[in-house]
């Protein structure tokens, strides 16, 4: 699931890349999760309370606009 690329240019470097298999097993599991939290927010919370919850996790450092959590 995962290919060890060593640097050319410094060889203290390794790099790490998902094989296609790695892909698509990220693209699956975030997919399921994604649909569970859905799931869980939806049955518990009202969509008000859905939406201030976005907007104060979107306060977090890391979160907001260009991250993968958009």
């Amino acid at each position: 699931m995962m290919m060890r690329l060593l640097s050319e240019d410094d060889a203290r470097v390794t790099w790490a890349r998902l094989t296609q298999d790695g892909i698509e097993t990220v693209e699956c599991v975030g997919a399921s999760h994604t649909q569970r939290l859905r799931s869980l927010f939806r049955d518990t919370l009202s969509e008000d309370e859905v939406a201030q919850l976005s907007e104060l996790l979107g306060k977090l450092p890391g979160v907001g606009a260009g991250s993968c959590a958009g």
